[in-house]
């Protein structure tokens, strides 16, 4: 009946708010401020609150979907080369059965240094399907560290932080899994 009526677009806002239905809610409170010329702070604060509320649905809808992808080679050269350099693991070169997890350590091992877009996603498969078919007690430590480095290259902190936990666990003499837990935890602000 009167689509000025600030207080009934305000109620219907929290109403909408209530319901989870942030887009429309946002809507009202706009409009609401519009036509009171944004002198209802409550409003205005309302309208800030649900645009951060908004795009942060939004944005975690459209990553859901997104297949996670390492960044650019440079960034992962850099990234790596930030470590202390290591040699390959002990006799790793000498893997010859292509059915186990050292077999596929050691592709991994190879494909890193390509430090090619091609070769990291190789390498990245690699640690993976290391760990799934189950390397030697003494190669496992770094297997962790290897995948749970490439998670985290692909934005899965999570996941990652358990790879470098059960590297540590496995050998607390890797400091390299330190380093990487530590910087993680600090871009998650713990």
């Amino acid at each position: 009946m009167n689509p000025e009526y600030v207080k009934a677009l305000n109620r219907r806002a929290n109403a909408y708010e209530q319901l989870q239905e942030f887009s429309k809610a946002l809507l009202d409170y706009t409009a609401s401020c519009i036509i009171d010329q944004f002198r209802n702070e409550g409003a205005a604060q309302s309208v800030e609150r649900l645009l951060k509320l908004v795009a942060e649905t939004k944005g975690k809808k459209m990553l859901e979907g997104k297949e996670k992808r390492l960044p650019s080679p440079t960034f992962v050269t850099n990234y790596l080369q930030s470590f202390r350099e290591k040699p390959a693991p002990d006799h790793l070169e000498n893997v010859m059965d292509e059915t186990s997890g050292q077999w596929q350590l050691k592709l991994g091992w190879e494909a890193l240094q390509k430090k090619t877009a091609e070769g990291y996603d190789e390498a990245a498969r690699a640690f993976d399907e290391a760990l799934e078919l189950g390397v030697m007690e003494k190669y496992e430590a770094f297997a962790y560290n290897m995948r749970g480095t490439f998670k985290y290259l692909k934005g899965d902190s999570a996941d990652a932080l358990e790879d470098l936990n059960k590297s540590i666990e496995l050998d607390k003499t890797m400091t390299q899994s330190y380093i990487k837990r530590a910087s993680m935890h600090l871009e998650l602000g713990k």
